[in-house]
């Protein structure tokens, strides 16, 4: 192409060159974990996970009364 007011060539650059895909992967390889982090951090407090407390009491007699029998 030439241009039209002085007769230059013209010249005509890629869109994405190189060196904005690395520094897009740079970026993205120090934002993502932090915005991971912050949406499990938002989603824990609006809805916080149950515990199921009895789960663990029945773990604790079960494996108590294994340590009996062995003795």
């Amino acid at each position: 192409m030439i241009c039209g007011l002085c007769g230059e060539d013209l010249v005509k650059k890629p869109l994405i060159r190189l060196n904005q895909i690395i520094a897009l992967v740079a970026a993205s390889s120090l934002l993502l974990p932090l915005i991971y982090t912050f949406i499990f951090l938002i989603k824990n407090q609006l809805n916080p996970p149950n515990k199921n407390y009895q789960a663990n009491s029945r773990l604790m007699i079960i494996i108590k009364d294994e340590i009996f029998k062995l003795n």
